[in-house]
């Protein structure tokens, strides 16, 4: 941990070589007294000439370096990292190493962002400017897990360096998002904001009324949350959860609980922004290592045994995050396995509550600094490069089920070989332990083995498990069926705001009903259809574009479109699904003999910028026809032109249907994975109330 005398918080900037204009913006508006020490790294390779240090000391207020290794991070202070440097933190001080290829590093911000995450937890701070690739995205994640703050640079229009804040922002892990020239004075706030939310039960000013208990406080903040989320965290530790909720308090400048109750009550994005915060995803690739060398050693060859390919090992994983864990098993299960004769079905079911890491965890794919714990023949056998990330290959993706699920309110899974939940339990008041470990045990064939993290520990219930490895905290399962899990009955949260009763429809009023006789007579036609193009609604005047085609009758705006509509209908709205922007079609004629009419279609969704129930509004634009016939050149160019115009428009109609039959691969992929969790709860259950 770093000495943080005089240093209110620590904070890496890293962008790449076109992230110097940002930078110049960003320090020209620093103030000198805000406690905070700025490290600055940029991608550059060893051979490169740089004057970061004498532009930055032109125009900013703080005293500018060039870093030097074992250099103690100092307050108020600017350390710009050297090319061809890899850079780390540890105790306060900067650790510079010589890079081992040329062009340095290739993840050397998340590597800074990482070592600071671990050195100095709420008080680092991460920033990411302008700069190519993904670098810092990692990095940024690590700094948010251990309660640390990260800015992403506001995105403009026509820039050419967006990757790495835009790959930082579309992660999720990024509290704020602002312009270069705002971050500082949000990052002063930000610090300053430690001392004063230091003691959240401190007493009032004088003259200020006392607040309600802390307990009350935090009653309601869980109720508000189980209402907005689904999930209740009255059993999370009071410490552990208050300094979650402390974090959201000084990213939004809010300084007193009964203020932030308030704002949490009028902010229906809040509490998803609070549960979010609530979630830490702090896991890798065989962490702990001795651990996994246990379990290969001391408890698999107890699991395979007997097994035959009738058979099969059953493992879950418990607060999976973004699935490291649960692969690392699988590749241990793998392993062990294959030599066999007999090899039995191998699953783990991986679960978790955070849907956003069980994306990232069905996806599998995972960068070269996330895999740095696992030996090259294991990387060989089990991943597949796919550009500068790795893949999971097929072997392995398949014996993982990955499924939301919540060890306080959904039932167990059951007959498994083993169960790992590990750093999941230190954020769960003992009260609930007691009630999850029997569950554990009931999950559990006899003999089956649970896995616990390091601060964690079953000897509390010598009944139910007998210690296999005291170190690595594995257990063995106890043939005690007299103990059966009792799930807790709360009653539900009684602190919820209330329902406002539903309010008359009043009469329409003259504007209304004479905009909408307007509306009716000249507006151009236009239907609503849902994301598979079935018409929800019609408006006057269709009967020019659509008519119902022979046999069944139908819905399907397709189906329903008049000949030469049906293709560039089809396009538009694939596009516009796709792109979820509004769409126009080039100018169309349909009809026949000397009815032909000039039209253009338009399709765009019905909410602004997105269409979350699948909805869109399908417009047809009738256009004046020209005056004068085409030339004799232009008429005999036409049927190439529209030949042509129908190529390129099927062209993106089959990239928009291979788009939308990988997404729904990945989408069957997660409902049959969900199914199968789901499957595996109700037979839990059924042998519980057997």
């Amino acid at each position: 941990m770093a000495d943080h005398s005089g240093v209110s918080a620590y904070v890496v900037v890293g962008a790449s070589a076109g992230g110097v204009a940002a930078l110049k913006t960003m320090f020209a508006a620093a103030r000198p007294d805000t406690g905070l020490s700025f490290v600055v790294l940029l991608h550059l390779g060893a051979d490169s000439a740089s004057a970061l240090t004498e532009i930055l000391a032109r125009i900013c207020p703080l005293p500018v370096r060039t870093a030097t290794s074992a250099a103690a991070l100092e307050p108020n202070c600017v350390f710009v990292i050297p090319p061809g440097m890899a850079p780390t933190i540890a105790a306060g001080h900067l650790v510079l190493a010589p890079s081992e290829t040329p062009q340095g590093p290739p993840h050397s911000i998340d590597t800074l962002l990482t070592s600071l995450a671990h050195d100095a937890r709420e008080r680092a701070i991460g920033v990411i400017l302008s700069g190519m690739g993904e670098d810092g995205t990692r990095g940024c994640k690590a700094v948010r897990e251990y309660g640390g703050f990260t800015v992403a640079q506001a995105i403009e229009p026509g820039r050419g360096h967006d990757p790495m804040p835009k790959s930082a922002i579309d992660s999720g892990f990024i509290d704020v998002v602002l312009p270069a020239g705002e971050i500082i004075a949000k990052l002063a706030d930000y610090a300053a904001a430690f001392e004063k939310l230091a003691d959240l039960t401190a007493h009032p000013a004088e003259g200020q009324p006392e607040p309600p208990p802390l307990a009350e406080l935090r009653a309601k903040i869980c109720a508000l949350m189980q209402r907005a989320t689904g999930h209740d965290f009255a059993d999370y530790k009071e410490r552990s959860f208050m300094r979650r909720v402390q974090r959201r308090m000084q990213i939004l400048q809010i300084l007193s609980l009964p203020a932030y109750l308030e704002h949490l009550e009028h902010d229906t994005g809040e509490a998803q922004a609070l549960f979010r915060e609530c979630l830490i995803g702090v896991t890798a690739f065989f962490r702990d290592p001795q651990t996994f060398a246990a379990l290969q050693s001391q408890v698999l060859p107890a699991l395979f045994e007997h097994k035959t390919e009738k058979d099969s090992v059953r493992a879950w994983v418990a607060g999976c995050s973004t699935g490291e864990e649960a692969y690392s098993i699988a590749m241990l299960l793998c392993e062990y396995a294959v030599p066999r004769a007999g090899k039995p079905r191998l699953m783990v079911f991986a679960t978790d509550i955070d849907d956003r890491a069980l994306r990232t965890a069905r996806t599998g794919r995972y960068t070269a600094l996330q895999l740095a714990g696992i030996s090259p023949a294991r990387l060989a056998r089990f991943f597949l490069p796919d550009g500068e990330d790795f893949v999971v290959t097929r072997e392995l993706r398949d014996i993982c089920v990955f499924s939301a699920h919540s060890l306080v309110r959904d039932p167990p899974f059951s007959r498994l070989d083993l169960v790992s939940c590990r750093n999941l339990l230190i954020y769960i008041d003992t009260p609930a332990q007691r009630d999850i470990l029997p569950l554990f045990h009931f999950a559990l064939r006899p003999g089956g083995v649970l896995l616990l993290g390091s601060a964690e520990t079953a000897e509390q219930f010598p009944a139910l498990f007998d210690t296999i490895d005291s170190t690595c905290r594995i257990y063995r399962r106890r043939d005690n069926d007299a103990v059966r899990p009792q799930r807790p009955v709360r009653p539900p949260p009684n602190h919820l705001p209330p329902i406002a009763p539903p309010q008359p429809e009043r009469a329409p009023d003259l504007r209304q009903m004479a905009e909408a006789r307007v509306l009716a007579r000249f507006a151009p036609a236009f239907v609503v259809v849902d994301r598979d193009a079935e018409v929800v609604h019609f408006s006057p005047n269709t009967g020019r574009y659509l008519e119902p085609p022979a046999g069944k009758p139908t819905r399907n705006l397709i189906a329903l479109a008049r000949r030469g509509l049906r293709l560039e209908l089809r396009a538009v709205l694939a596009k516009a699904a796709r792109t979820s922007k509004p769409v126009t079609s080039a100018p169309l004629t349909f009809g026949n003999g000397q009815q032909r009419e000039k039209l253009l279609l338009s399709a765009e969704p019905l909410a602004a910028g997105t269409a979350p129930d699948g909805r869109f509004l399908v417009v047809f634009l009738p256009q004046p026809n020209q005056p004068n016939p085409p030339a004799a050149a232009e008429a005999a160019d036409a049927p190439l032109l529209r030949v042509e115009r129908e190529a390129d428009a099927l062209r993106g109609e089959l990239q928009a249907l291979i788009a939308e039959h990988e997404i729904t691969v990945q989408e069957l992929r997660a409902s049959n994975e969900e199914m199968m969790s789901v499957n595996e709860e109700f037979q839990s259950t059924n042998e519980e109330l057997e």
